[in-house]
């Protein structure tokens, strides 16, 4: 992702609902509800909530697989730290 003033390049990832996914390690990660809800949250800022649904795979570069989403409680928090 590049901001509209050309100042800053990140990397993203995205963490779907009810996705079993393979997430790479990157800056930022957008976690989206089913509902359309989402929320903009640094890597980890994301952890320190939600990182225990997080296991590392034996995949090179390295991946984390997640099939648990965050609880009402956990996105609530997270939508705190929203960065976007």
């Amino acid at each position: 992702m590049e901001k509209e003033d050309n100042s800053e390049i990140a990397t993203i990832s995205v963490w779907s609902e009810d996705v079993d996914t393979l997430l790479p390690k990157t800056e930022l990660i957008v976690i989206r509800k089913e509902n359309d809800q989402q929320t903009l949250v640094p890597w980890d800022k994301a952890i320190a909530i939600v990182g225990n649904y997080f296991e590392q795979t034996d995949d090179f570069p390295i991946r984390y697989r997640v099939k648990t989403f965050p609880t009402e409680d956990q996105f609530s928090r997270l939508l705190e730290l929203d960065v976007s």
